[in-house]
């Protein structure tokens, strides 16, 4: 379903704008915002998925790669983590019921 598809991209665009990295939050601001301009229902019911990615972040945070022999350093993996946050078990909830929330707008408008 369509109504879904937005909201997994909506989720891990939300991941990418709340990086510290400058380039992956703009790109992420840029995507939520062409998600949303592609988007129908209210604002509102999108939120929860926003919600849930940033409690999931600062839950979890952003996992790191595992040192390159005795020395090296962990590196962060944010491209890693915002693409499997959707299956984040709260943020998949919430994707979930903002689906069923907005099910009706999406059905309202014409096939493409």
């Amino acid at each position: 379903m369509q109504v879904e598809r937005d909201l997994v991209d909506y989720a891990m665009a939300s991941c990418f704008a709340a990086q510290q990295n400058a380039y992956l939050k703009d790109q992420g601001r840029r995507w939520a915002g062409a998600v949303m301009q592609r988007a129908h229902g209210p604002v509102e019911q999108w939120t929860v998925v926003a919600d849930a990615v940033e409690a999931e972040l600062a839950r979890s945070g952003i996992g790191k790669s595992k040192p390159d022999g005795p020395h090296g350093a962990s590196v962060p993996m944010p491209l890693m983590a915002c693409v499997h946050i959707p299956d984040a078990t709260d943020v998949r909830a919430a994707i979930a019921i903002a689906a069923r929330a907005l099910s009706a707008d999406y059905a309202a408008q014409p096939k493409e």
